[in-house]
């Protein structure tokens, strides 16, 4: 399911163009081209995903793909394309956050770690899976690199780059910001004023495409004159099937 989704977001620029929502994607699959409110526009998150999915499958998928919709047919050998983006970062983020034990002083724990996570049923499952969190997770898997070489002697371009790490994990979902409180936390402690600095940047890094993206979000419903829903409303249709009955607490909660 999800994989479709990208690959529909991705026909829809190449049949669109880029620009019919200011870069958002259009996630319905009969839209008429010059005609917004036609337009399913999906700003939930922000569109660097299915911007990465987009270039991947311009990169890697077979001639043709492209242009499939003319035909009103599914494109064909794109699935490989889709997944390999998300894998590799996947893979990256583990390897960062092996590499964050091993620079802190551990490294049995992290190859121990390491070695546990990567055998893992689930994680050989999620690890092809086309969704925002492995992208996210591991940007922020080489960020917590960058912080621990920060940490132990490592240079400011080291921080600049843990920083920059942070706000691409940010700028692909909002999952990278729950681990925030935690990781200002042991940016800060021991380490004084320059930690506390250091801390507060790392929030704003974080914060700061959280923002953009809400910016230009409203700017893309606009469009279609759409209206975006707040988190109330959102949890409320998060949390309604355990008030209505309609589902068990246990089935909800798995």
């Amino acid at each position: 399911f999800q994989g479709s989704f990208f690959a529909v977001c991705a026909v829809n620029y190449e049949r669109l163009g880029f620009e019919a929502l200011g870069g958002y994607p259009v996630a319905n699959i009969d839209p008429t081209p010059g005609r917004p409110e036609t337009y399913y526009a999906y700003a939930n998150h922000p569109p660097l995903l299915p911007w990465i999915c987009w270039a991947s499958l311009s990169v890697l998928a077979p001639a043709g793909w492209d242009q499939a919709w003319r035909e009103q047919r599914a494109p064909r050998g794109i699935e490989g394309p889709l997944r390999t983006p998300c894998l590799l970062l996947h893979l990256l983020g583990w390897a960062g956050m092996a590499a964050a034990l091993a620079r802190c002083g551990a490294p049995r724990a992290a190859l121990f770690a390491a070695a546990c996570y990567g055998l893992m049923p689930l994680t050989c499952l999620y690890a092809g899976l086309v969704n925002y969190e492995n992208p996210s997770l591991g940007a922020l898997g080489l960020a917590v690199a960058a912080l621990a070489r920060r940490r132990t002697g490592g240079g400011t371009a080291w921080l600049a780059l843990a920083l920059a790490l942070a706000a691409l994990a940010a700028a692909t979902t909002f999952a990278p910001v729950f681990f925030l409180p935690g990781l200002c936390l042991w940016v800060w402690v021991g380490r004084g004023r320059r930690g506390f600095l250091e801390g507060a940047a790392l929030a704003l890094a974080m914060a700061l495409p959280v923002a953009v993206h809400g910016y230009f979000a409203r700017r893309a419903l606009a469009l279609v004159e759409a209206e975006p829903s707040g988190l109330g409303e959102r949890a409320q249709l998060l949390l309604a099937p355990l008030f209505d009955g309609s589902l068990p607490f246990g089935r909800w909660l798995s």
